[in-house]
């Protein structure tokens, strides 16, 4: 994972034939990798898949800088949420 990487989902940790999911979400003004990283370089979905190696971990990213635009709470809500679902419930 890194900063400049495209939106969407970026997996941490795919194992084939996963029963679970987790999903890490960003905040309004912030990006995926920087909101899970500390300043010593510790990254929480990193260290959730050491602990958890058979869960799928992705980050979910998406722009939600202050040029982005203006969007509604439920545009944000709405906006990618089938194929975010999609994208988890294919593999």
């Amino acid at each position: 994972m890194n900063a400049t990487a495209d939106f969407g989902i970026q997996w941490v940790r795919n194992p084939s034939g996963s029963q679970a999911t987790m999903l890490f979400v960003h905040g309004i003004l912030s990006y995926g990798v920087n909101a899970w990283t500390h300043l010593n370089g510790a990254n929480w979905p990193n260290m959730l898949g050491q602990e958890m190696p058979s869960i799928r971990i992705g980050v979910f990213s998406y722009r939600a800088d202050a040029f982005a635009r203006t969007y509604s709470p439920s545009e944000y809500a709405g906006r990618g949420t089938a194929d975010v679902s999609g994208e988890c419930l294919a593999e």
